[in-house]
């Protein structure tokens, strides 16, 4: 699977939530994300660019103090460690 998704393209996957008595549906898009319950036409839309979800969310507890609060930080730290492996891996065959 590509990780871009293209124009009017949408990759769903149905999750549970909890507190919500049915299946719920995930929609992404290249405009955000949507919700509905499965079998319902009503849907739960947030409209962001990516970079704004992505600002929002939490760091996880177990990082490096500076990188506390700082999601995308966090994630081009982490990509980078990711390809410096790769390429060390690559290196040693």
């Amino acid at each position: 699977m590509t990780t871009e998704i293209k124009e009017n393209q949408r990759v769903a996957r149905v999750i549970r939530v909890y507190g919500v008595e049915a299946p719920v549906k995930i929609i992404l898009t290249r405009e955000g994300l949507e919700a509905k319950t499965t079998g319902s036409g009503v849907r739960l839309v947030l409209q962001a660019r990516w970079e704004e979800v992505i600002a929002k969310m939490r760091t996880p507890n177990k990082v490096p103090s500076w990188l506390v609060g700082e999601p995308i930080k966090m994630l081009n730290f982490c990509a980078s460690r990711t390809a410096a492996a790769k390429i060390k891996k690559e290196n040693k065959q």
